[in-house]
Formats: structure tokens, C-alpha cells, sequence
């Protein structure tokens, strides 16, 4: 999907509700070039969605970081 300016609660909508159900994903993450607006960030917060802004995005194609550490998630115990 491409939009100009922050990334709308809508899109989040979207995500939350075919996610998990559908497409059975364990973590649910959204990726923008851009920036996302303040409702969508608390709209994710409350549903467990991951957001990775333009920030994020330079920090992988720059500086070669993952997006395990970009989303700072805890390796699973054995690994």
C-alpha cells in the first residue's frame, strides 16, 4: 500500500485484523519509509503490532542492523 505522510490507524485496522487469524503470524510488524501518526503508534501499542519508521528503516540499510535488534525482541531460550 502506498499513501503520503504518516501511516493512518486504518492501515493498522487492517493489520490487526488479518494478522494473527489469517495469516497466523506470531508478530505482526509494519514497515513505512515514512512515519506513522501518534494514534496509530498507541493503536499498535495496545494490539502488540510492531512498527519499524524511516528511522528503523536507515538503521537496516545503512548500518546493517537486523530487524530482530531494530524491534528489540529477545532471542527465544536455546538460542
Amino acid at each position: 500500500m502506498r499513501q503520503r505522510g504518516p501511516i493512518r490507524p486504518a492501515v493498522l485496522y487492517e493489520v490487526n485484523g488479518t494478522a494473527r487469524p489469517v495469516h497466523r503470524a506470531d508478530i505482526p510488524v509494519v514497515i513505512t519509509n515514512s512515519t506513522f501518526s501518534a494514534k496509530a503508534t498507541e493503536f499498535a501499542a495496545d494490539h502488540e503490532i510492531r512498527l519499524i519508521d524511516e528511522h528503523g528503516v536507515r538503521r537496516w540499510a545503512m548500518w546493517g542492523e537486523s530487524f530482530h535488534d531494530i524491534l528489540e525482541l529477545t532471542a527465544p531460550s536455546g538460542h
